[in-house]
């Protein structure tokens, strides 16, 4: 036997003398209806409710296939990002290398013409320096070639003046032997 009601009170003889003082008092079996037809509608609002989880359920279902969906594209995307990162990255380094390789080619074209250009400066110096050193010299000898020029002006001159007292001695002696010649005859 049950011992409680659809609406959770106790059941027994009391509940049907209860019964038939109900259906005898029409108010008090017209409210008794009443309530009986709002429980029945909460019943029927949490049937419906249930129906409606149901549907609830089917979306959350539906929700969590297009979640694991969009986390499966999502880390679909995340290795394509990560593959396009690590190309680029050695894409990168590549490019680095040769701008590197290139760099260094450079420098070392760079270096090489610096020592050409050392070399021939300091080639140009010693040429310089020797050119220098010859003009020194040639100046010494254009010198010495000047005092010996005067020298030997100064000895023409002396010597031209011998001449010329060699010849006034010659003349003298010359007109003193004419005199004494003459003073023989």
């Amino acid at each position: 036997m049950i011992a409680t009601s659809i609406d959770g009170t106790a059941t027994g003889a009391n509940t049907l003398f209860d019964l038939l003082t109900v259906v005898a008092n029409p108010d008090a079996y017209a409210d008794k209806l009443k309530e009986l037809q709002a429980a029945t509608d909460a019943n029927s609002k949490t049937i419906a409710l249930v129906g409606k989880a149901e549907e609830i359920i089917a979306v959350r279902e539906g929700l969590s296939a297009e979640k694991d969906a969009a986390q499966a594209a999502n880390a679909k995307l995340l290795a394509d990002a990560q593959a396009a990162l690590d190309a680029a990255n050695v894409q990168a380094a590549q490019i680095v290398a040769a701008a590197q390789s290139q760099a260094d080619d450079i420098r070392k074209q760079s270096q090489a013409a610096s020592r050409t250009a050392a070399a021939r400066l300091k080639a140009a110096q010693d040429a310089q320096d020797a050119a220098d050193a010859q003009k020194a010299e040639q100046d010494k000898r254009a010198a010495d070639l000047d005092t010996a020029l005067a020298d030997a002006a100064q000895a023409k001159t002396a010597a031209e003046a011998a001449a010329a007292d060699v010849e006034a001695v010659k003349a003298d002696l010359l007109s003193k032997h004419k005199a004494f010649i003459e003073s023989l005859a």
